[in-house]
């Protein structure tokens, strides 16, 4: 089936025939049962891949889907393309991941020293490309810019991209600064630092949205030709509840699939859309020693000056003079190996009010504000930690030999987020 959908683009209607599986779903909105998009796929939107070769795009957080289609007689999984991680998901982050085999199918890495995408002539010979990934919701982990570059792969070989919706991991969480095109990377594609949208959403905005898309890093003058004309299917989700994001009734928390292997559980994705940003900064994103201690990644931070509980809540104290931390409980914890009070744990209280960005930009203004002054600062690696904020007027701000309140770098983070907001309703699908 063949659905018109009318886009706005700085001011402009532009009319793309997408080929979207948005198909009626009078047949499951009365049991409200939640259903996958993969769920779909084996029940009214089989014919996609019926009697079909295709190639198959996922990881561990996927394998369910991967194995029912290699099972099923009636399609052939002739490929399997996975992503940073491996297919396995234990590839350390930024370690090259080499080919193999599944099940005697050659498994392709898209990523490896200069490769981060399919290359368009390993889909010769393929009917369609099915992906599917669990994702956490922010733009920088890197498999929001996997989604973008697979479907230019798929544009250029003028190849159909099926995509299996699935969750939010971070629900419907719009935060962060708007992303500088002039910072744009592969942990820095686009929009605001969390984006709120499913893949199905995100897929459709980036066919979308091409002033927002562009950048230096994937001109689409060239290697990332326009995908406007990608024939496109979203298998969508039913009776999808958008706030509850990965939290869906009868979609169990406990059954989550680590995506890779620093993001072990639901919360840790929630909590890394913030306090991932403390790579390039001296507060440390993961507390040393964390397993021994039977704490989560993300979950916890780890101050470096820090030593007795009295110091630690004078932090906490003023932290809490800044903002209030809606959502969120920040709480003291005893550092089991080196015995100081040098660990900061993340109580979510109420996922859907938590801002997880402006919990770590909290922190780090207090943390400025008390221990550094003037020219001196608490960045390890300034670039490092803009490259992930997507911006420069971020750190500026934290840096500058008079911080301005911290209600000036609210209000201009609540700015960009409103803009988003306005950008990302013209394609949200539930």
């Amino acid at each position: 089936m063949v659905t018109w959908v009318m886009f706005s683009s700085r001011g402009l209607r532009l009319l793309l025939p997408l080929f979207l599986s948005l198909t009626n779903l009078q047949a499951f909105t009365d049991s409200r049962e939640f259903l996958l998009g993969r769920d779909r796929l084996f029940t009214e939107e089989f014919d996609l891949v019926n009697g079909k070769s295709i190639g198959f795009f996922g990881n561990r957080t996927t394998l369910d889907t991967l194995d029912r289609l290699i099972d099923d007689p009636r399609v052939k999984v002739a490929k399997i393309f996975v992503p940073e991680h491996g297919l396995d998901g234990a590839v350390r982050a930024g370690e090259a991941v080499d080919n193999a085999r599944y099940r005697g199918i050659p498994v392709i890495s898209a990523y490896a020293p200069g490769r981060r995408k399919i290359d368009p002539r390993e889909l010769d010979g393929l009917d369609s490309l099915v992906f599917e990934i669990q994702d956490i919701g922010t733009r920088h982990y890197t498999y929001l810019t996997t989604l973008y570059l697979q479907m230019t792969a798929c544009a250029q070989a003028s190849l159909p991209f099926i995509l299996l919706d699935r969750p939010n991991g971070g629900g419907d969480m719009v935060e962060g600064p708007l992303l500088d095109p002039a910072y744009q990377s592969y942990i820095g594609l686009f929009g605001p630092n969390a984006h709120g949208m499913t893949q199905g959403e995100l897929a459709l905005l980036f066919i979308g949205e091409r002033d927002l898309m562009d950048g230096d890093r994937y001109d689409r003058d060239g290697e990332y030709a326009s995908i406007t004309d990608l024939e496109l299917h979203v298998v969508k989700m039913g009776n999808y509840d958008r706030k509850k994001g990965i939290w869906q009734q009868g979609f169990d928390p406990r059954e989550w699939v680590a995506p890779s292997p620093n993001i072990p559980t639901p919360l840790s994705a929630l909590c890394y859309i913030g306090s991932g940003l403390f790579d390039g900064y001296e507060i440390g994103e993961i507390v040393r020693n964390y397993r021994e201690q039977g704490l989560v990644q993300f979950q916890n931070i780890q101050l470096p000056r820090v030593h007795n509980l009295d110091e630690l809540l004078y932090f906490l104290d003023r932290c809490y003079d800044n903002w209030n931390f809606p959502g969120l409980q920040l709480e003291p914890v005893k550092n089991e190996i080196t015995g100081d009070w040098d660990i900061l744990q993340y109580r979510i209280t109420d996922r859907e009010i938590f801002h997880s960005t402006l919990t770590a930009l909290a922190i780090l203004y207090t943390w400025e504000e008390i221990y550094h002054s003037g020219s001196e600062n608490g960045f390890t690696d300034r670039a490092r930690f803009d490259k992930a904020m997507g911006n420069g007027w971020v750190s500026e701000m934290l840096t500058a030999d008079k911080m301005p309140p911290f209600a000036e770098l609210l209000g201009k983070i609540r700015a960009d987020e409103a803009r988003f907001n306005i950008i990302r309703s013209r394609y949200l699908l539930y």
